[in-house]
């Protein structure tokens, strides 16, 4: 083989090893599985509960494959680094009898912009690590609606 081929081969071979790296920050997935009378009432009161947060539900929900990617909520700050933009990814399967698994992500980039770091139109996105304490808040929202979390004991005796 000469010197050539053998040199483009090798760069091939290495912008090919690059595309596969794992990334920087892994997706960090929050399941819960929650009982429900049918996946269209879950999906609803989880679209419902993440609207609530303020993350845009728009053209990302499928209802037929039960996912759903939300548009980008911003939180800008006068400072690189300190402003954000999330969003949340939903998937929904069942799981036995009533129950559902329902797992949830919310993806994270911040603004590295330095010199307009307010105007989303100058802003340079990277990627952050999830925000797993709002996937946890999400979680929780949707068991609250739903009821899977409230849970009395005993009713009380009646006195006579």
């Amino acid at each position: 083989m000469n010197p050539a081929r053998s040199c483009l081969f090798s760069l091939t071979l290495a912008a090919l090893a690059a595309c596969q790296t794992t990334p920087e920050h892994p997706e960090q997935w929050v399941e819960t599985t929650a009982a429900a009378p049918t996946d269209a009432v879950l999906w609803e009161l989880s679209l419902m509960a993440i609207e609530e947060q303020g993350f845009p539900v728009g053209g990302g929900a499928n209802p037929a494959t039960m996912t759903a990617t939300t548009g980008w909520r911003l939180s800008l700050a006068p400072f690189k680094s300190q402003g954000y933009r999330e969003r949340v990814h939903l998937k929904l399967e069942p799981a036995e009898g009533s129950r559902f698994k329902l797992a949830l992500h919310v993806q994270r980039e911040t603004n590295e912009n330095l010199a307009r770091p307010m105007d989303v139109r100058y802003a340079e996105w990277e990627p952050a690590p999830d925000d797993e304490a709002m996937a946890k808040i999400l979680i929780s929202k949707i068991n609250a609606r739903i009821g899977e979390s409230l849970t009395v004991g005993e009713a009380p005796k009646k006195r006579r």
